[in-house]
């Protein structure tokens, strides 16, 4: 006959295994039914590397995994997410190169990987990150289908991208001048530019100042029509050239800013003296007839006649200079 009842329950973990016990009194008869309950954490001793690592973005982070001890004989897996979207590496570790746990904190524990002489290096775990931002990562180790984890952050800083200047055109006024842009930003995407403003400031006592801005998410990126190939830099660096016309010799600035899609920015100059030209494309006429240019064949004159004697001369700069004209 069932008189009292007290019910006592103990937890032991074992591996990954919880044993209930319960032991029930009555009359001096004990009942001791057990039941077993699979828990999903994993008895580990697991050393990763912490503290925060700071890294520029294009750069690699590497972390170091110390030592892994578990209670268990079944070989294990190590699993990192770096937190970018990238793949998962893993690595496996099979029982029979585990170490007898004499670096492990817990009695009676195997050496998966780590300090222990007679087991497998851990080994570091490197990845490379586009882009910057804050990354959480997380190491899983995994045994059977218990796990443990360790997590790890990663800080990767942005930088303003590599810019390069160069005047590949001729410097001469009324001609096209040349200048060719290099861009490479230390991100790895292929977004990682958002705009380029080129800024001409001009000669003194010449009023023609040009802007020409490019906005990367714009059809035709410039608001001169034209488009912009450094738009699409990613892991190398990428060029693009422009050019203009110089309506008077002096000296000339072109200012290049170019920002990444973060708001970084690299800002070049240079400077360039435009020469002046000497008036070209002579046309003399007489009676509206061109004169002969031909020291062979020369216009004849009667004397005597009236004549109607009109020339002028068009510079490279497209303005008029004055001809003076010698008859002899």
């Amino acid at each position: 006959m069932l008189r009292k009842v007290q019910l006592r329950a103990a937890l032991l973990v074992l591996g990954s295994t919880a044993m209930l016990n319960a032991c029930a009194e009555s009359d001096g008869d004990i009942a001791q039914p057990n039941t077993a309950t699979r828990v999903s954490a994993l008895v580990a001793d697991f050393s990763v590397a912490p503290g925060t690592q700071t890294i520029n973005e294009g750069g690699s982070a590497t972390i170091d995994v110390g030592r892994l001890c578990v209670d268990g004989t079944a070989d294990v897996t190590i699993t990192v997410d770096w937190a970018d979207g990238s793949p998962t590496d893993s690595r496996t570790f099979t029982s029979a190169n585990f170490g007898t746990g004499a670096s492990c904190s817990s009695p009676g524990f195997k050496e998966v990987c780590g300090g222990d002489s007679t087991a497998t290096n851990c080994g570091n775990w490197t990845h490379t990150y586009a882009d910057n931002g804050n990354y959480t990562v997380q190491f899983e180790g995994k045994q059977g289908t218990d796990t443990t984890t360790q997590a790890v952050s990663v800080v990767v800083n942005n930088l303003a991208p590599n810019v390069t200047l160069l005047r590949t055109g001729p410097r001469f006024e009324g001609v096209n001048g040349a200048f060719d842009l290099t861009v490479e930003d230390p991100g790895l995407l292929a977004t990682e530019i958002a705009g380029v403003t080129w800024t001409w400031t001009p000669a003194s006592g010449v009023n023609d100042p040009t802007v020409v801005n490019c906005t990367c998410a714009n059809a035709t990126d410039c608001d001169d029509g034209t488009n912009l190939d450094i738009c699409t830099e990613s892991n190398g660096p990428e060029s693009d050239t422009k050019s203009r016309i110089y309506l008077d010799n002096g000296t000339y600035t072109l200012t290049v800013v170019v920002t990444d899609k973060d708001g970084a920015q690299t800002t070049r100059s240079t400077t360039t003296i435009i020469d002046n030209t000497a008036p070209g494309n002579l046309n003399v006429k007489i009676n509206n007839v061109d004169v002969s240019t031909d020291n062979a064949n020369p216009t004849v004159l009667v004397e005597g006649t009236a004549v109607c004697l009109r020339g002028h001369a068009r510079r490279a700069r497209h303005r008029h200079a004055d001809v003076q004209l010698e008859l002899g």
